[in-house]
């Protein structure tokens, strides 16, 4: 691009991570809400857990080593081999229950938590600005109720019962954006009722928007200081 920015500019970077940024200029010669290198750690699911993990947010316990994956699975738990660390809507998820089953190679791999709920937090400069529950589309049966993604059925609702939430989803959706050094993110975030605990999945730098989602991040954009 021939664009150029003022000093006075404010740029919104919607999920442009520094290996695809297309400018010239340098991004300390305006204000860029999502520097390039905030979303590179964030689209990339093992460097952003590594990063979560040790600001202290709340994640699922991961691991690289398949022969950690073979004892975890000894014991009886289910692990997501995320064969691929920079894709959505469950691309490259590969799900393994069994003891002794073929591992196959992954450069990451993530021990399941169960979860009673499931959300996404839209957070901005520091504030919760919409907050959407993920829930099975009515009139469809899902194949899997652990993998929540839009090809197994499932979408967002805006209208949710009260009852479910928990403040902690809240503070560990706003800890993880912080954590990463992001402006603004999407953040999924799980509840797990046994634990009373909530994990945080991955947050999103380019969320997709539409209704009343889309009116609360133009408003937060006006706002921007």
């Amino acid at each position: 691009s021939r664009w150029r920015p003022r000093p006075d500019s404010v740029v919104l970077n919607w999920g442009l991570s520094n290996e695809r940024w297309p400018f010239e200029w340098d991004e300390t010669n305006c204000r860029v809400l999502n520097d390039s290198d905030g979303v590179s750690v964030a689209s990339c699911k093992l460097q952003s857990a590594i990063r979560l993990r040790r600001e202290g947010v709340s994640v699922p316990d991961f691991m690289t080593d398949p022969r950690e994956v073979a004892a975890c699975l000894e014991d009886g738990n289910t692990v997501l081999a995320r064969t691929l660390l920079r894709a959505s809507g469950g691309r490259g998820i590969v799900k393994l229950q069994d003891a002794g089953v073929d591992i196959p190679h992954a450069p990451l791999y993530t021990k399941y938590v169960p979860k009673q709920s499931e959300w996404r937090v839209h957070v901005f400069e520091g504030d919760i600005i919409d907050i959407q529950r993920k829930i099975a589309r009515p009139g469809v049966e899902p194949d899997d109720w652990q993998i929540r993604n839009h090809d197994n059925g499932f979408i967002f609702q805006r209208e949710w019962n009260r009852d479910m939430w928990h403040d902690d989803i809240a503070d560990e959706a706003i800890d993880a954006v912080d954590a990463l050094g992001l402006d603004f993110g999407a953040v999924d975030v799980i509840w797990n009722q046994r634990e009373g605990r909530a994990y945080v999945l991955e947050v999103n730098t380019a969320p997709g928007l539409e209704g009343g989602t889309l009116n609360s991040y133009v408003e937060a954009m006006r706002n921007a200081g």
